[in-house]
């Protein structure tokens, strides 16, 4: 469900064009996870804008080096209007990469 919605936002959000790098823009949910820094990472060094989806932005001071580069922003990908506004700020979205974890609610 959560990868249906972020797909959905992704389709409305590209039709407004910001983005500042030449590969595009490149969200990433789950990306305080141990596999999501590294693609956090990767993502900022092989030149994406790379857009760090976070619950809890407090993790990121723990492990700046992984986020350096990129944009973090705060937001429950279970909320769909966080999600909503997440996307529309961030304008043409390229790309998303899933590295969420199973959440049990």
């Amino acid at each position: 469900m959560v990868l249906t919605i972020i797909t959905e936002l992704a389709i409305k959000a590209t039709s407004i064009s910001i983005g500042n790098s030449n590969k595009g823009t490149c969200i990433i949910a789950g990306a305080t996870g141990y596999i999501g820094k590294a693609v956090v990472r990767e993502s900022v060094r092989q030149g994406y804008r790379t857009v760090a989806l976070v619950r809890d932005k407090t993790k990121c001071d723990v492990y700046e080096n992984f986020f350096r580069g990129a944009v973090v922003v705060e937001c429950d990908v279970r909320n769909k209007e966080e999600l909503r506004r997440a996307f529309v700020r961030e304008g043409r979205v390229d790309s998303i990469i899933s590295c969420l974890a199973r959440y049990i609610f």
